[in-house]
């Protein structure tokens, strides 16, 4: 039975979204606040979270980035805001979808089930792969495909997109790349990265009628990896695939 996280803290709200969830066979857990989704977070397995962003203690945001430093399973983003920032806001730390109150809960259980089935499909099908838009990484063969394309890759520059997939939504600072992918590859002294490493490893994955997947705007004090709406940025010596 599919388990999924509701926090919400009005609770006739709660209570409805939870009676139609549990009518479909889904298994509920709901909370009422930030710090007793954490608690739940840690002691059980979900397929779905569906998260109020205003909460009493912390917003849905911040409890959206919690969850995705270590688990990626479906968001469901739940709000009163229908202003578009709020919604960009969702999506880009991490979110898979956002519904706006107030709603038709045969609305809620679609778009669930939906992200369930997608989810199911890309990830529990196959734990190995890894795919964010375009791209598709198979951990298992050590192989990435861009378009259905395979793209030769070294040790180095797989490392880097495998970490850089792995933490979708998340920065990465330059000190933990640094002891996840060149101390794990090499023996001697790591190497620092640089913009050649990223420029080159752009280049391969760079769809031919698309800008190029990594630039440097702001002159020179960045790194932007365009991939449509899912650009990986180095700022600061900060990483991520935003």
């Amino acid at each position: 039975m599919e388990k999924i996280l509701l926090v919400e803290d009005e609770k006739e709200i709660s209570d409805l979204i939870a009676f139609y969830l549990r009518n479909e066979n889904f298994s509920v857990i709901t909370c009422a606040d930030g710090h007793e989704a954490q608690v739940q977070i840690e002691q059980n397995s979900f397929s779905l979270a569906i998260l109020d962003v205003m909460l009493p203690d912390i917003t849905g945001f911040d409890l959206c980035k919690i969850i995705r430093k270590k688990h990626h399973y479906p968001i469901i983003m739940l709000t009163a805001k229908s202003e578009e920032i709020d919604k960009i806001t969702g999506l880009t730390i991490g979110a898979d979808d956002y519904i706006t109150k107030p709603f038709r809960p045969l609305e809620v259980i679609a778009r669930v089930k939906a992200q369930i089935r997608r989810s199911t499909q890309y990830n529990g099908s196959d734990q190995n792969k890894l795919i964010v838009r375009e791209l598709e990484l198979d951990v298992n063969k050590r192989k990435c495909f861009l378009q259905e394309e395979e793209l030769s890759l070294t040790p180095i520059e797989f490392s880097i997109l495998k970490l850089l997939m792995e933490r979708k939504g998340q920065v990465v600072s330059s000190e933990e790349m640094f002891q996840e992918v060149w101390a794990k590859n090499i023996t001697r002294l790591p190497i620092i990265p640089s913009w050649s490493t990223f420029e080159t490893f752009g280049k391969k994955c760079t769809i031919p009628t698309r800008s190029p997947l990594i630039s440097k705007p702001f002159g020179g004090s960045a790194i932007k990896f365009n991939t449509k709406n899912r650009p990986f940025i180095v700022r600061k010596g900060r990483f991520s695939w935003d």
